[in-house]
């Protein structure tokens, strides 16, 4: 080949590169300015699932990780029945929450002692991946059109996140005390956290 040959490879591929860089930039900026937070934390009470969507909602948070102290959440709305105007309700709100655009990415939160459980049943939970050199984190399928991630893991499995999350607490089944010393523990920042009542999912 010759000298200008290998001079025309080389330009094409520098401006492939230079192109490469700018998806990665404008994906990472994109990821970035399409989260929104709070700009101070902020607790809420509800008394219904359906309660806890209506308040991400109404603080107009978007793209965010939610992490999930309470039971395997159900993701059983599909896109249609959304799309044709199915109202929130305590089954669904999960849903309405992923479709909006609310919640990207689910970590079910599951107390030590229950661990075993998910093991012992990780075909019911329909876990398929372990990362690498965690342990008690599960990387779990989501039965539902939205395709999110959705990984159990123990409070003291949490990994390090560099954002802000959102939580969410069946105080029925956790003591919101105690989750908010696991989450100073392990050093991550909730901006907006909504607490079930003591009653318990309604």
């Amino acid at each position: 080949m010759s000298e200008r040959g290998y001079r025309h490879r080389a330009a094409v591929a520098a401006a492939i590169g230079v192109l490469l860089a700018l998806v990665l930039a404008l994906a990472w900026t994109r990821g970035r300015t399409g989260r929104v937070t709070l700009p101070q934390p902020l607790t809420i009470r509800v008394e219904a699932r359906d309660l806890a969507y209506r308040a991400w909602k109404g603080a107009d948070v978007r793209g965010r990780v939610l992490l999930w102290f309470d039971r395997y959440p159900h993701l059983d709305l599909d896109w249609y029945r959304y799309r044709d105007g199915e109202q929130p309700t305590a089954a669904n709100a999960l849903d309405f929450a992923v479709f909006d655009g609310i919640v990207r990415k689910i970590f079910l939160v599951v107390p030590e002692e229950e661990w075993d459980e998910i093991r012992r049943n990780e075909l019911a939970y329909q876990g398929f991946r372990r990362p690498v050199g965690a342990e008690r984190v599960l990387q779990l399928r989501v039965n539902d059109l939205s395709g999110i991630p959705l990984v159990a893991a123990t409070p003291s499995s949490l990994p390090a996140l560099d954002e802000e999350v959102l939580v969410y607490v069946n105080a029925a089944l956790h003591d919101p005390g105690e989750v908010a010393r696991v989450l100073a523990g392990r050093n991550i920042r909730a901006d907006l956290t909504v607490v079930v009542g003591e009653g318990g999912v309604r």
